[in-house]
Formats: C-alpha cells, structure tokens, sequence
C-alpha cells in the first residue's frame, strides 16, 4: 500500500520514517532558534523520526521494500522534551521523553526489513530523535524553555536520500497509514 512510483535500475539511499507535520515542524523550528546553536540547522522540511536505516539498494530490492505490509501496528502519541546530543555525529536532536511499545515493535519491524532487503546493520539500542542541527561543537546549548510537544505518529514512509545544492531532501517513496488491528465481529 502507498507505493508513489517504481523504481529503477538506479541506486536508492533509503531509509523508513516517520514523518513530522508542518505545524509540528514550524513549533520545533521556533524554538530551536531560541537557542543558540552553532551547527547547521536542518530544513524543517527535512524533520523526521528514523525507524530504520537501509542504506542503498536497488531496482528490485527496491521494489520489495515498497511492497512491504504494515498490518497490526496502531497509531500512538510520542511525547517529546528532552534535548539531546549525540557527541560522536555532532548532532543535536529532540528524544521522546519516553518510548512507547508500539514504537520499539515499529522500528523493530521496520530494521528487520532494512537487514532483510537493505545494507543495513542490525541496530544496536535504538535511538528515538529528530534531528535539529548537524555539525554542533560542545558545549551543547541549554534549551532556553522545556519544549513540549505531542506527536500523532499515525503513518510509515519510506523516503529516499537525494542530494541538493544546500544538503539534502528527502523524496517520500512510499507511505503506510497506521492502523488499529482488525478484530473479527462477533455473531
């Protein structure tokens, strides 16, 4: 379901998502820029919350990827707040300030099939976050107020990795809704 175009015999840097609304992203981008930062600020169009890494494939495998199922995997919340900084990537980010089972079984399901059809290598301790800068230098910012935000995951995506002339963006492949496990009705 939700496979926007095939492929072809080219290479693909792929990778699953989740995808953040605009109005989510514009609350993101606001108070980001309260702080002060000294990496790249990513696109707000380019926010999202990686499931699984791929990496590249093609045509066929390609293919494989998009005919993938999400049947049994609910919608659900992620509440975020917790600023965070990963030292080695010089990322600064935002992290659930919990995760919730319904996204470890996501992600789970959706690094089974980056490893299956993908170059993937298996994730250790997954990670929830959006990233918000690249390239920062320590120290790490504080966050000039608690931020406080929901989020309805409710949709998968698939988005492909394509360069521009300032950085990236991320080309939605495929997309999967969310949705409660259907339970027969009783007689």
């Amino acid at each position: 379901m939700g496979n926007k175009r095939q492929s072809s015999g080219q290479q693909h840097r792929v990778f699953f998502a989740l995808p953040i609304d605009s109005e989510t992203s514009a609350k993101l981008d606001v108070w980001r820029r309260a702080m002060p930062i000294t990496g790249r600020m990513v696109p707000t169009a380019n926010f999202h919350l990686t499931l699984a890494f791929i990496g590249e494939i093609y045509g066929s495998r390609l293919d494989a990827l998009m005919d993938s199922r999400f049947d049994g995997y609910p919608p659900f919340l992620l509440e975020f707040g917790e600023l965070a900084y990963f030292a080695r990537a010089k990322v600064l980010s935002i992290a659930p300030c919990a995760v919730p089972e319904a996204l470890s079984r996501l992600a789970a399901r959706c690094q089974q099939l980056a490893q299956h059809w993908g170059n993937a290598r298996k994730e250790h301790n997954y990670q929830p976050h959006i990233t918000l800068a690249r390239d920062v230098e320590p120290p790490v910012p504080p966050a000039s107020d608690q931020m406080n935000l929901s989020l309805r995951c409710s949709m998968v995506q698939l988005l492909e990795s394509r360069p521009a002339k300032q950085g990236v963006y991320y080309e939605v492949l495929a997309e999967w809704p969310l949705q409660r496990p259907l339970r027969p009705q009783p007689r």
